[in-house]
């Protein structure tokens, strides 16, 4: 797996790189779904809620000779949202409607907790960081011949549209090429800031890409 290290200020300046001590995270998950399949659509609901009260973070801590830089288990984390969606097949043609919620919060697990975290707890209670409360997809598909699809897909988020074709000879093989950001649309999304905190930045433009894709 993966290991965490702390970074130690020694007695001469230098720095001791070690193992973090820190306990893993606990996770709980919790979720509930339903799946149906009508005339015209099929539908699928999704619930869920996921909580943690030792989510690790990592920050500065005055020691003996210096700032050290520790992995602690100091946060209380909840998060829960629900997955929306549907599907619709006419002829060669296929639709699909895709909706996400999210939310969450975090906060320090403890008194002591708050009292190390110090100014860093601001960030705690604001929801999830980069990522949006809601998300909304649209995607059309068209088997042109058993051999050959387009794929037309709007994100709703950045105000965007995607478009690819996809040839496939046979089981083994697979080309694929296309453009994202359709109709190279300005829009935001988030990016990493400083410490805890993030920012907006200008989303990607336009962009075109080809693939293939061989098994055996």
């Amino acid at each position: 797996g993966i290991e965490i290290a702390d970074t130690i200020r020694q007695a001469d300046g230098t720095r001791l790189i070690k193992e973090s001590s820190v306990n893993d995270e606990v996770h709980n998950m919790y979720e509930i779904g339903w799946r149906d399949a009508f005339k015209w659509t099929t539908a699928s609901v999704t619930l869920w809620y996921s909580s943690t009260d030792d989510q690790i973070a990592r920050n500065y801590q005055r020691g003996e000779y210096g700032l050290n830089y520790l992995s602690v288990n100091l946060l209380d984390t909840r998060r829960w949202g629900a997955d929306i969606s549907f599907s619709q097949k006419v002829g060669p043609f296929t639709f699909e409607e895709t909706y996400a919620y999210l939310k969450g919060r975090t906060r320090c697990a403890s008194a002591s907790a708050c009292e190390r975290l110090g100014e860093d707890n601001d960030y705690t209670s604001k929801g999830l960081q980069k990522v949006p409360k809601h998300k909304l997809i649209l995607r059309a598909m068209w088997d042109v011949r058993d051999d050959l699809t387009l794929e037309l897909q709007h994100i709703k988020q950045g105000r965007y549209t995607n478009f690819s074709v996809r040839y496939h000879p046979n089981r083994h093989l697979s080309v694929y090429a296309g453009v994202t950001n359709l109709f190279n649309t300005k829009y935001y999304d988030y990016g990493s800031g400083n410490g805890y905190y993030s920012t907006v930045v200008p989303g990607a433009e336009r962009q075109f890409f080809v693939g293939m894709k061989a098994t055996y």
